[in-house]
């Protein structure tokens, strides 16, 4: 397993990947990219298996 860190908003890849775990973690609800645009000094931690998605924070 990899984690990466990222300051401000992921690329489109890891963004798509998240809101996939969000939806099936939190049943469907969709994660708004509107939201986190908005947060100031965003970081993003992200685990990665296999090069997908495993977890975020």
């Amino acid at each position: 397993m990899d984690f990466i860190y990222i300051k401000g908003l992921p690329n489109e890849e890891c963004i798509k990947g998240i809101q996939k775990l969000h939806r099936e973690v939190f049943d469907e609800s969709e994660l708004s990219i509107e939201k986190l645009k908005e947060k100031p000094n965003l970081l993003c931690c992200i685990a990665l298996d296999d090069h997908k998605v495993a977890g975020f924070k």
